[in-house]
């Protein structure tokens, strides 16, 4: 990850869901959107991980939490912890979503980020003292959007969606209401010039909370 970018601590994650999405000139037909990967750790046993996982670093397991199966990251040591999932992405059309739950102590929060096309495709990742969502692409940076209502504590819900058109990427930022995911609290977009490689995803948790850190419901999609 770009170490200059996000050399700073990072704010949590919004309380609702964060979708990223390159417009099309005349929107997709939503029929033609095909789910290649999902994982809800429903049939993994506790204490293992996917198959799929390639752990980067960190202590992670499959734990039960209120009566549902997710994936824990250790709260200590802290440090930046992550690992790749899924199919490598070769579509310049895909949707990456996931549910996350963080925590806080003291002026300390938990911070999620994340990468698509690779560890140096597009990355994104949180600011604490701008409450910014920071976007960089091939460790340059790309847009920094304002999200003042952050939250830590509450699962939330994060979707990327990027499609291509020509050779732009126009990428539009909506922040929707946890509860229905349909009540638009914070919009924002930003043109990129090169398109999102190949690759896998990755996921990071920073529990500068020292506390543990949850994620659920993977998937990817990808337009046919």
């Amino acid at each position: 990850m770009n170490k200059k970018l996000f050399e700073t601590p990072f704010w949590p994650p919004l309380y609702g869901l964060i979708v990223l999405s390159n417009l099309l000139a005349a929107n997709p037909d939503t029929s033609t959107w095909e789910t290649i990967y999902e994982e809800k750790f429903t049939d993994i046993e506790e204490g293992e991980l996917p198959e799929d996982f390639f752990i980067l670093d960190g202590d992670f397991e499959v734990i039960t939490k209120e009566g549902n199966k997710c994936l824990k990251l250790s709260g200590k040591p802290v440090g930046e912890h992550g690992f790749l999932y899924g199919p490598r992405i070769s579509s310049n059309s895909f949707e990456v979503s996931f549910s996350c739950l963080g925590g806080v102590k003291s002026r300390r929060h938990s911070v999620f980020a994340g990468s698509l096309g690779g560890m140096r495709g597009l990355t994104f990742r949180s600011n604490p003292v701008s409450k910014k969502l920071s976007f960089a692409f091939a460790e340059e940076m790309q847009s920094e959007i304002p999200v003042p209502n952050w939250s830590s504590n509450n699962w939330i819900k994060i979707h990327l969606k990027v499609t291509t058109v020509g050779e732009m990427l126009k990428c539009k930022i909506s922040v929707l209401a946890k509860d229905s995911f349909q009540q638009l609290i914070q919009k924002g977009e930003f043109l990129m010039k090169d398109r999102v490689r190949s690759g896998r995803c990755a996921l990071w948790g920073f529990s500068y909370a020292e506390k543990e850190m949850y994620w659920d419901d993977l998937e990817i999609q990808v337009l046919r």
